[in-house]
């Protein structure tokens, strides 16, 4: 379902991740081989310390502990993506739908739902979050949550197209056009280019009885290169009722 949205989506957020993702990489690994040099100096200062009968360990060690996590903090603020690291010392919901998302290219739906789910708790108020739960909730046949999760999307993001089409074709699958209709029209709204929903919306307005509208839907979706809509077209231009099954 929505194979070409899916595309697309997938290889924005490849783009963007992969780019995000090598910074990242390349901070932790700077940080991590000078904090690990500071630990090695460190635990052998450490070690000449307590040798002293006069100083404790357990006065030294706590100090030096204190030290390090200063240090470390220093450290990583001046590091390229170091403020953004240090601000996250847990994954937060972009990494969590990066990670959702290798799931999901890779049909592991159920490690992919653990994953949005994850962002979604992390930030409740994240769209795309919601969205891709969603995606993946509707892929595991859970249409009503999926639902849900797409009501939520749209409210938290009123121009987000992919989440009417889901809605809308989940609205056809429970037999009410008039609502799928409604859905359509606002993702049409927001992507007059959408083949998808020009030539789905035209079958709802065909379980309507409306065979007007639909051919003109049919055609919009041939015009935009949706090879389906030109075959409809071609099916019902000529009909003055609707054709049994379609």
């Amino acid at each position: 379902m929505i194979n070409e949205d899916e595309r697309r989506m997938e290889k924005k957020h490849k783009s963007r991740s992969e780019g995000e993702g090598s910074k990242d990489y390349l901070a932790i690994y700077i940080f991590a081989a000078a904090l690990a040099a500071f630990f090695v100096t460190g635990y052998f200062s450490v070690k000449v310390i307590t040798k002293d009968r006069t100083l404790s360990q357990f006065i030294a060690a706590p100090e030096w502990l204190k030290d390090i996590e200063k240090y470390g903090d220093e450290l990583l603020s001046k590091l390229p993506g170091g403020k953004e690291l240090q601000t996250r010392k847990t994954l937060g919901a972009r990494d969590y739908i990066r990670l959702g998302h290798t799931y999901y290219r890779n049909k592991n739906f159920r490690e992919a739902l653990n994953e949005y789910a994850k962002a979604v708790k992390a930030e409740p108020e994240n769209a795309e979050a919601r969205y891709w739960r969603g995606r993946t909730l509707l892929n595991t046949g859970q249409f009503d949550p999926a639902a849900e999760d797409f009501k939520t999307a749209v409210k938290l993001k009123p121009d987000y197209a992919e989440a009417y089409d889901n809605l809308g074709w989940l609205s056809a699958r429970r037999g009410d056009f008039a609502e799928g209709i409604a859905y359509l029209t606002k993702s049409l709204e927001l992507r007059p280019e959408n083949a998808w929903a020009h030539y789905n919306r035209g079958h709802m307005f065909l379980k309507k009885g409306d065979v007007k509208n639909a051919l003109k839907d049919f055609e919009g979706a041939c015009k935009l290169g949706f090879q389906e809509g030109c075959r409809a077209y071609e099916a019902y231009k000529d009909r003055g009722g609707v054709k049994q099954g379609g």
